[in-house]
């Protein structure tokens, strides 16, 4: 693992401009490749509701996710508040994500116990359709069936480990 990330699981930066963010991390940064999402998803923040609309590009950099933040026009400000309010470019930290492992080991035995989204916070990650062709005109139907990507429920459980 890179020391400059360790031993974090995930470090997230908020930026105004995706594609400049972007270039910075590869040229600077050495990451050649991010995964892009777009994210429109219903949320509670401080007991209000809202939309979240962002841009999302994740990488992983020697078991470290970087994770860079783009808001779009978002009902809340956690993603914007330390950003430059003059539309200056900004790419600021914005928050870390430390995994904590817990359990046991025995000779060549392990027992660990795991939390998986220990708030239980459901989100609609992302959705999309499916495209297809008619066979008789040649015109696209789209849109016929959304599928929907949701993070997992949370999750506790053991794991049992054995060396040999």
């Amino acid at each position: 693992m890179n020391p400059i990330y360790a031993p974090f699981h995930q470090i997230a930066y908020v930026t105004t401009d995706m594609t400049r963010a972007l270039e910075l991390m590869r040229e600077d940064m050495g990451i050649p490749s991010f995964l892009l999402r777009d994210h429109d998803v219903e949320a509670i923040v401080g007991g209000r509701r809202g939309r979240m609309r962002m841009q999302l590009a994740l990488a992983n950099l020697d078991g470290v996710q970087i994770e860079l933040i783009a808001d779009h026009g978002s009902d809340f400000d956690i993603y914007t508040e330390s950003l430059p309010k003059d539309g200056s470019f900004g790419l600021v930290f914005h928050h870390f994500c430390n995994l904590i492992p817990g359990g046991i080991e025995w000779g060549k035995s392990s027992l660990e116990l795991f939390i998986h989204n220990a708030f239980d916070e459901r989100a609609n990650d992302f959705r999309w359709t499916q495209c297809a062709v008619n066979g008789f005109d040649h015109n696209p139907a789209c849109g016929l069936n959304p599928y929907y990507m949701i993070n997992a429920p949370r999750t506790v459980g053991l794991k049992f480990g054995q060396r040999f």
